[in-house]
């Protein structure tokens, strides 16, 4: 609906498909787990970047900074998410384990 509603609206679509943008974003956050814990964990970078955004409509350049932060902290945060599900992983496999014995 997002796509097809960008599609639709080219001139204007950062206003008209706000609705669908936010429905996108809650279904992703609720059935993604990364984007989960990346907005989790990245929330004052992400707030940083949209804030600059928001401030620079004309002029996105003003946001590269903030970009660049908000890149590492989920690069950061991805990498943390990949290691504790490995750890989950390698638990739930010794648990398993030790249930079999």
């Amino acid at each position: 609906m997002y796509q097809r509603c960008v599609e639709n609206y080219p001139n204007n679509w950062d206003k008209a498909c706000l609705q669908q943008k936010r429905a996108l974003t809650k279904c992703s956050e609720d059935n993604v787990g990364i984007l989960k814990f990346v907005k989790q964990h990245c929330i004052k970078p992400i707030e940083a970047y949209d804030q600059c955004l928001a401030a620079n409509p004309d002029d996105p350049e003003q946001c590269v900074k903030a970009l660049k932060e908000l890149y590492f902290c989920t690069e950061a945060t991805s990498i943390a998410y990949r290691d504790q599900q490995k750890l989950q992983q390698e638990q739930q496999q010794q648990k398993d384990q030790k249930d079999k014995q």
